[in-house]
């Protein structure tokens, strides 16, 4: 027997539910057994129609992207790629305090910085190391490190990072023995040719005698020369140029990029004169150096001494140069660089005529000034003193169209001798009327020079022609 209590406790535990018996004769059951099925069931069918209705929530909600997005969080950047723009290229770069495994990406290599603070070092020896802090992702932090200005490139690189080097990281023997390493490389190219009586020479002082120069002043320069009343020998030496960078404005715009001083050595940015396809042990730098003849009379009495380069009065006689060099621990490896690009052709007597023809635009007279398309060609003489030969191709109009009647462009020669522009043709008389002509001798060396090879070939729009 059970006492009342516990009678009634167990009663409590019952689910009392009255079901009609014609619902359960409708449901197929007999009369004793609904109201058992209700008892049994009826928890179980309602949790299940619950997760249904979840289970169709979440599908819906989920096929909806604004809201996918909105509730599952895109993920977070942690690895972010810079490229490196540091000279000598034989360096090294670590990243707190870890060696860096740079990945190929053309000229300038790639490599991965993580989210946070990091102290990068570059070390070429025997440069001095160089060394900056950045945090990533950019603007997050401090960031000491150098951005210099390239144009983007492939791959959705975030930013290059530089360590542009130049002799002041040298100490002062190694700096002492690179420029001596370098200036035998330019005495190794001196070269002397004869001037022929009755052939101009640049002459921009003032000199008193037989050989006083002649100038023709134009609006924007004098152009002074001096007519050889006797046979000279003529030597062309080059100098390195490693005063102040204050004092001249590098070709270009070069010295001032990324804060690099070329008369102290620089490395121009690829689309300047950098070949990607060099051996990582060979540093391309660019210096500038000064090109004087000297003039004497064939018993060796001095004409005259450091006379620039050039026939325009006051005009600056600095060319930049491309130099390739390579240490081996213990010593420079210095050599002349023929780059053919359109910065620098590798001859500075070339690049001397080319910037004497950019400075000589404004002079051309009003009549020939069209908006004239041209293809100028720097052709090298036999030796640096010897000269050089520009070529000039020329069509009327910014962008012209070439058709089966179309004529032919115009092809002007102007020579460069012994620091003076000379006009070698009529089609080069009507460009630059106020250029001296060649005489029967030049227009001879002019025609064997057409015939090498071309070691800069630019297409540019002359402005003002």
């Amino acid at each position: 027997m059970m006492r009342n209590g516990e009678l009634e406790e167990s009663q409590d535990d019952l689910d009392v539910e009255i079901t009609s018996l014609d619902e359960g004769k409708a449901a197929g059951l007999a009369p004793g057994n609904a109201r058992l099925f209700a008892r049994r069931h009826k928890g179980p069918l309602t949790m299940a129609m619950v997760g249904m209705v979840a289970l169709a929530v979440v599908i819906i909600l989920f096929s909806s992207t604004p809201i996918r997005r909105f509730l599952i969080p895109a993920p977070v950047q942690t690895i972010f790629s810079y490229r490196l723009d540091a000279n000598p290229p034989w360096g090294h770069l670590s990243v707190d305090g870890q060696a860096v495994k740079m990945a190929s990406g053309g000229i300038y290599p790639l490599f991965s910085l993580t989210r946070g603070k990091h102290t990068l070092l570059w070390r070429a020896d025997p440069f001095s190391p160089q060394q900056c802090i950045i945090t990533v992702p950019e603007g997050s932090g401090i960031d000491t490190c150098k951005h210099p200005e390239i144009p983007p490139m492939s791959g959705g690189t975030s930013s290059y990072i530089s360590f542009p080097t130049d002799l002041t990281m040298l100490s002062t023997v190694q700096r002492a023995a690179l420029l001596q390493a370098t200036q035998a490389v330019l005495d190794s190219r001196q070269s002397s040719e004869m001037v022929r009586a009755g052939d101009l020479y640049a002459q921009t002082a003032e000199v008193a005698g037989p050989n006083s120069p002649s100038c023709t002043v134009l609006q924007v320069a004098a152009l002074c020369f001096a007519n050889a009343h006797q046979p000279l020998k003529a030597t062309l030496r080059l100098q390195l140029d490693t005063t102040s960078w204050s004092r001249v404005s590098c070709a270009g715009g070069a010295c001032a990029s990324n804060g690099q001083n070329c008369h102290l050595f620089c490395t121009p940015f690829f689309y300047a004169a950098s070949d990607g396809r060099v051996s990582s042990t060979l540093w391309q730098a660019t210096v500038h150096v000064q090109l004087f003849w000297r003039f004497s009379a064939l018993d060796g009495r001095l004409v005259a001494d450091n006379q620039a380069d050039t026939f325009i009065r006051g005009q600056q006689n600095d060319i930049a140069m491309p130099l390739n060099i390579t240490w081996d621990g213990q010593r420079w490896g210095v050599s002349m660089s023929v780059t053919g690009d359109y910065a620098y052709s590798g001859d500075p007597v070339c690049d001397a005529a080319m910037n004497d023809l950019y400075n000589l635009e404004n002079a051309v007279p009003a009549t020939t000034r069209q908006d004239t398309q041209s293809s100028m060609k720097a052709i090298q003489g036999t030796t640096f003193a010897s000269g050089c030969l520009i070529e000039f191709k020329m069509q009327t109009g910014l962008f012209p169209v070439p058709t089966p009647t179309a004529p032919p462009p115009v092809v002007a020669y102007v020579m460069q001798r012994f620091g003076v522009l000379l006009a070698v043709n009529s089609a080069a008389h009507r460009l630059f009327p106020f250029l001296p002509v060649t005489n029967a001798y030049e227009k001879q060396l002019a025609q064997r020079w057409a015939g090498r090879q071309v070691i800069a070939d630019v297409y540019i729009k002359v402005r003002n022609l």
